[in-house]
């Protein structure tokens, strides 16, 4: 069996939404269901109107381009070089299956491809934690916080979390992390991890603030290396059974 392909793909779309009565372009971008990864932008912060509701327009440039006009939500993606803009999708049953479609037979990478891409969470995956506890220091407290794991590689993991505290972290800072054991296949894996990358979005339900972490792994003791490669390779093995 061949194995899996985990890069996400995306089509290119001219990109418009309004906010508060003001039409903005956002200019080609590759989109997927998902949303517009964040791009560059000198309108406003985009620190500022994170989670903000927009309408937003997709012009997609397939070789049978259509257009697709939805709700979406502003995202900000923090680097350290920069503060990009993105739109998260509210897309109905029929876009998603249209612009799916069109992925599936034109779509393409982005330029950017990582060394070892992340494999998303499946929760049919026994040996694939789950969650993950983030500790930091806010002041002179010591925060110890759940977050949800997105995905994982050899070299990094993306996590997400719901609580405030953790607005404070900035892309550059370290943090220390503990993957938390599920099911009887692996013990708690223990690592410090550097921020490389913050994305913030708004709950579509609750409207609360969603704060995505890509974290790339740094040091680990000996146990928790081996811990962390058996789990890896439990999980690949299950993706290609």
């Amino acid at each position: 069996m061949s194995n899996p392909n985990f890069s996400p793909r995306f089509i290119k779309a001219r990109v418009t939404f309004r906010l508060d009565d003001t039409a903005y372009d956002l200019g080609e971008n590759l989109v997927n269901p998902s949303g517009v990864p964040g791009a560059a932008w000198d309108k406003f912060d985009p620190i500022e109107t994170m989670g903000k509701k927009v309408q937003a327009t997709l012009n997609v440039r397939s070789s049978a381009p259509f257009t697709i006009s939805c709700p979406g939500t502003l995202t900000c993606e923090q680097t350290e070089a920069a503060a990009l803009l993105g739109v998260s999708l509210n897309l109905s049953d029929a876009d998603t299956l249209a612009l799916s479609a069109a992925i599936e037979k034109e779509g393409i990478l982005p330029e950017y491809i990582r060394a070892f891409p992340r494999i998303p969470y499946a929760k049919k995956i026994g040996a694939m934690t789950a969650y993950a506890i983030l500790r930091f220091r806010l002041g002179n407290e010591e925060v110890l916080t759940v977050a949800e794991l997105n995905n994982v590689s050899p070299s990094g993991f993306q996590v997400m979390t719901e609580d405030h505290r953790a607005n404070a972290l900035l892309p550059g800072e370290n943090m220390k992390v503990m993957l938390v054991p599920r099911g009887e296949t692996f013990n708690p894996i223990n690592l410090a991890g550097k921020i490389r990358r913050v994305t913030h979005s708004a709950d579509p339900v609750s409207g609360n603030m969603r704060l995505f972490f890509g974290v790339s792994i740094g040091s680990l003791t000996d146990y928790d290396r081996s811990g962390f490669t058996v789990m890896l390779r439990r999980v690949v093995g299950s993706l290609k059974a």
